[in-house]
């Protein structure tokens, strides 16, 4: 039966039946539609659209669903497929909050709607009159209604949709010969699409016991990624030619990107091991670890003409080279997430990146460390491997599952443990009595070094590099106790790098910097020390007033004590401003900074400032940008005698502050502290690190392990008065 209408005498009343025809009927897109015709039912349709919005506004999901799912079918109808795009966004939306209280509902109305839906309508990229535009809104409803299998448990039915994902996220092909004109923005887009999917994909095959196409998908998940970082790093440099204008903020996309990247990582890591394949296990954990900073230690060394060091295949002999070449033991660990995330954690319009927001500086630290863990998969297993100097390498996995806190939480239970506080703050929190405190720092000693103890050399003064992941980043190694109450700084010369690739090349800077210092030998001065200066003003929560940071009397002795030692007068009160700390700083050996750290300053390339004394152009502060952007300098060592200098955003790439913003300026060496560090037990600590460097001509690993042994004396029981500072990079 064929129907006819005669459209030029149609009115309100059976326009209404109309609707409910072409919402209902399964004929093909009416057509010979005039222009007030298409104009009276896209006024129908827009009022479908806004009606479903406002019923989202005020909560009331599932008959929004249906709003929008009538406005979709006229669409469909009448072939108006931008409209049909625009309307499935929004039930995307839609659906995200019903999931919240009713998940099955939630999968239920997705199975119906995709099942409404050919292919061409759910294709990531859609053209008009030779035009495209990114559609993401077909591709994430497949992943969401992927995502509702893996819940529960349906891994066939997940997979299913994965592969359709992986089907539709493609280039659009060519017309008439002519290949389609993509910019850069959408290119990534896609790009990000198809390592999500196949990132996905190959976790579910995984779990489906296929580990062979499980580790060939997250391979090329992985090169996706890969390629990703370099194109958004040369869309950088298009930006900005001169590498010392150059920031990570601008490239805070990287991130985004290295953040999924070490979580493809992790999956693929996990199907490695289970293939019996340990060490290709290992060189996939380097593979995505400080990229970023491999990239420009290469641009500083001038090893490559564009930055791309970083993203170069990794392989388990220069892996061991580097053991031979450090003449240390390694041990890197790899925290392993064995489940799948939930895209709606994490959903960006755009690309679906990862991302955080906080509205106070606190909060942002807070988000952007420890409880950055809560918003990942439950760590399910530790890899840890140990690279002997010899090239030997052993594998050790720790199962998490038998912890009864979150790791996270652990690592905050230990800090508690010792009774961490502010370097000035009035607040102290008083230490756990001695019982609880071995019970917390021994539980840290048996996860992370028990497995490996035998692996370790019995020789005190033989180098033990720690390469931590993510949280870990911010465990006091020295201070971890042995079942008979021994810190782990009693039987191991103890240092951290970022990565294992990371060491071959601060080596080369430590020869570079000492060539530097051969070549400034008539001018060069031992070292630019800085204690107390006269304090800038600061309030770590918005729209509060500024408030002068308390002085360091401890911090102006220590550096007056630091001073004597390298025979120069040190910066002190209003004589350490910004400028003649950047005026001095790049011809000295040494650079020792004993004042207030902040992580709640940010700069472009992310949290960390040092305090130094305002003038009338500059607020006091140093920040990681102004560090990351400094020329070249000649000092070995950097020495932040202040609160938390070693902390900051922890990402999947490494931990961005201020230790970072040193190592990327080219200081091969860096002393950091862990927490919020006492005056008096520093300065004490830091004279007999020194103490040693220069009358037992230690090296800075050996000086600071005697410095922690001396400074023990006097606190045995109390490891935050010692135990904060620690040495990343190169020890020699």
């Amino acid at each position: 039966m064929r129907f006819k209408f005669s459209w030029l005498k149609l009115n309100v009343a059976c326009f209404s039946a109309l609707l409910v025809f072409l919402t209902t009927s399964l004929l093909t897109p009416l057509p010979g539609l005039t222009q007030p015709q298409q104009n009276q039912i896209n006024a129908e349709t827009d009022k479908l659209l806004k009606q479903g919005l406002e019923q989202i506004a005020l909560q009331q999901f599932e008959p929004a669903i249906q709003s929008l799912k009538q406005a979709m079918q006229i669409s469909q109808r009448l072939g108006d497929r931008k409209s049909t795009i625009l309307v499935l966004k929004h039930l995307n939306t839609a659906l995200d909050n019903l999931e919240k209280s009713f998940p099955v509902k939630a999968k239920e109305q997705r199975e119906q709607i995709l099942s409404t839906l050919p292919t061409d309508e759910l294709t990531v990229f859609q053209g008009w009159n030779g035009e495209f535009d990114l559609n993401l809104a077909g591709w994430q409803m497949l992943m969401d209604l992927g995502d509702d299998y893996v819940k529960s448990g349906n891994y066939t039915a997940a997979t299913q949709q994965y592969k359709k994902a992986t089907i539709i996220a493609k280039l659009p092909t060519e017309q008439n010969g002519i290949p389609p004109f993509i910019v850069p923005k959408q290119e990534r887009g896609l790009l990000i699409a198809q390592a999500r999917t196949l990132t996905k994909l190959g976790w579910t095959l995984g779990k489906l016991g296929d580990l062979p196409g499980a580790e060939k998908t997250l391979q090329t998940s992985g090169e996706i990624w890969s390629n990703l970082w370099k194109k958004t790093q040369r869309e950088d440099q298009k930006q900005q030619v001169d590498f010392l204008s150059r920031s990570d903020a601008v490239r805070l996309k990287i991130f985004d990107i290295g953040e999924q990247q070490a979580l493809t990582s992790s999956y693929l890591q996990s199907i490695l091991v289970q293939l019996k394949q340990k060490n290709q296990a290992l060189t996939a954990s380097e593979q995505v670890r400080t990229i970023a900073l491999i990239d420009d230690l290469g641009f500083r060394l001038s090893e490559f003409s564009q930055q791309e060091l970083g993203s170069k295949p990794v392989t388990l002999k220069e892996l061991q080279q580097v053991a031979r070449l450090q003449n240390s033991t390694l041990v890197e660990y790899s925290i392993i997430y064995e489940d799948i995330v939930d895209s709606n954690q994490y959903r960006d319009d755009e690309t679906n990146a990862f991302s955080s927001g906080a509205s106070t500086a606190k909060q942002f630290i807070q988000i952007q460390e420890l409880s950055l863990e809560n918003l990942l998969p439950k760590p399910t297993k530790l890899f840890i491997w140990v690279i002997q100097s010899t090239g030997k390498v052993d594998f050790r996995e720790v199962d998490l599952k038998w912890l009864k806190k979150p790791l996270a939480q652990v690592l905050i239970d230990s800090r508690e443990a010792m009774g961490v506080r502010g370097r000035s703050s009035s607040i102290s929190i008083e230490p756990i009595d001695d019982t609880q405190q071995l019970t917390q720092l021994h539980q840290l000693y048996q996860l992370l070094i028990q497995p490996i103890a035998e692996l370790l050399p019995r020789d005190a003064n033989k180098k033990v590099i720690f390469i931590p992941h993510r949280s870990l980043t911010l465990v006091p190694f020295a201070a971890l106790q042995d079942e008979h109450g021994q810190y782990l700084i009693e039987k191991n010369t103890i240092s951290i790098a970022p990565s294992i690739r990371s060491l071959s090349l601060t080596h080369k800077l430590r020869q570079r910097v000492r060539e530097r210092q051969n070549e400034l030998h008539d001018f060069i001065k031992p070292a630019l020390v800085v204690g107390n200066p006269t304090m800038p003003e600061f309030s770590s929560i918005q729209g509060q007033k500024s408030e002068r940071l308390p002085s360091l009397l401890g911090a102006e002795q220590e550096a007056q004590a630091v001073a004597n030692f390298f025979k120069v007068q040190a910066l002190i009160g209003d004589k350490a401003t910004v400028a003649q700390v950047n005026h001095l700083i790049t011809g000295v050996r040494l650079i020792h900074l004993a004042t207030h750290g902040l992580l709640e300053v940010f700069s472009e390339d992310g949290p960390g400032a040092i305090a130094l004394a305002p003038s009338s152009n500059n607020s006091g502060f140093m920040t990681t940008s102004d560090i990351q952007n400094m020329p070249e300098m000649a000092a070995d060592l950097v020495v932040l005698s202040a609160c938390d200098t070693a902390r900051g955003q922890i990402t999947g790439e490494g931990i961005i502050g201020l230790s970072r913003g040193f190592m990327t300026a080219g200081i091969p060496s860096v002393l950091v502290s862990l927490w919020a560090v006492n005056d008096v037990s520093t300065a004490e600590l830091m004279i007999e690190f020194y103490r040693n460097m220069q009358e037992r001509h230690l090296n800075k690993a050996q000086a600071l392990r005697q410095a922690m042994l001396t400074t023990m004396q006097k606190y045995p029981k109390n490891p935050k008065k010692w135990a904060a500072f620690t040495l990343i990079g190169e020890s020699e």
